[in-house]
Order: structure tokens, then sequence, then C-alpha cells
């Protein structure tokens, strides 16, 4: 119960609102009082058609995630979407972060049938910083996916950077955003981003 007490009593929360086309954004930092732990968040949450694209580009809203990073750090940045078309078309996804536009890079199009209404897309891309500086590298990968509704099976691809290291700079606070690198339809939305910073 001591221990209990003073971990309680340790606890620091801070949270701080920005917005941007819809979105609500929060970061919110927790030091747990052990010396093991220091751990941050930031969580982006968009109304389901607040953030919306007609054409391929990056959504309107982001996170915000701190300078300072240091080697080690994990970023990992989970987002999840829908779309709809009337003709076939193409969909291909990415995240910027680091000052990085594709940072996990689109690996292939994906081929969206005809008159789909509401398919949905999910992704995950994680981030981990190798160097520091203006000019510092992070090793990212992950996936993405897209199925026609929900139910359906889905079809996924990877993000990579085999063989190369993009940059990250950690000297300036960055933005963490999802764009879709190509898209024809009749319109996609970003639903949320979920941005999790973990220290070592």
């Amino acid at each position: 119960m001591k221990h209990f007490r003073l971990a309680l009593s340790c606890l620091i929360s801070s949270l701080t609102l920005a917005t941007g086309a819809g979105a609500q954004v929060s970061t919110i930092a927790q030091n747990h009082g052990m010396a093991d732990t220091n751990m941050s968040y930031t969580q982006c949450l968009t109304v389901p058609t607040s953030d919306q694209l007609t054409a391929a580009g990056a959504f309107a809203s982001s996170c915000s995630v701190p300078k300072g990073l240091v080697v080690g750090t994990i970023i990992e940045v989970r987002f999840h979407g829908y779309f709809s078309t009337s003709s076939a078309g193409t969909l291909a996804l990415q995240v910027d972060a680091g000052g990085t536009a594709g940072i996990c890079p689109a690996s292939s199009n994906f081929t969206l049938a005809a008159s789909t209404t509401n398919g949905y897309f999910d992704g995950e891309c994680k981030i981990i910083i190798a160097s520091t500086g203006s000019s510092g590298t992070a090793d990212a990968y992950g996936w993405y996916e897209k199925a026609a509704a929900n139910g359906s099976s889905p079809v996924q691809a990877t993000f990579s950077n085999a063989g190369t290291l993009p940059t990250y700079n950690t000297t300036v606070a960055e933005n963490v955003a999802i764009e879709a690198s190509t898209f024809t339809g009749t319109s996609i939305n970003r639903q949320s981003v979920y941005v999790k910073i973990t220290h070592p």
C-alpha cells in the first residue's frame, strides 16, 4: 500500500488540445513515479466525416510528437477510415512523420471495386529512432489493408524501408500525418489515428 500511494502521488498528467479540420487532438504525458517507466501518448480523434479527401493528398488533421526523442524511442501509429467509389478506383496509403513524407511509404496500389460504399482501411506504422539530430534516422515499417465491406476479406500491403533508414528530425516537434499517396474514387475519410510514444 505504501508503494501504491507513492506511485499514485508521483502521477503527473498534462493535457493539451489542438484542432484542425474537425479533429480533436490531445497530448497526454504521464510519469508513473517509476525509474523505468516514462511514457507519453498522443491520441487524435476525428468526427467520422470531418477529415475527407476526394483526391490524393494528406489528411488535414495530424498528431504532434515532441522534440528531443532519443535512440530507442518507439512511435506506434495506428489509423482507420473508410472510402466510397462509383467507378473502379485505386488507393495507396503512407505515414508522414519526423519531417519525412512517407517515412512508412506506400508499397503498392490497391484496386477499389466500383460502387463501393463504406469500404474500410486500417494500418499500423512503427518508427524506432536509430540516431538523433536534424538528420537523425529511424527504422520504420508496418502494414495497411483495405476491404470492400465489413466482414469481407481484406487485402494487405506492407510499409518497408528495407536497406535504407529514412530521416527523422528529432530537434523540433514534428507532426504525424496519414496520406493517401494515390486515390481515385468518390471520397475517402480518415476517422481516427492513435499515436503512442514509448521512451526507453
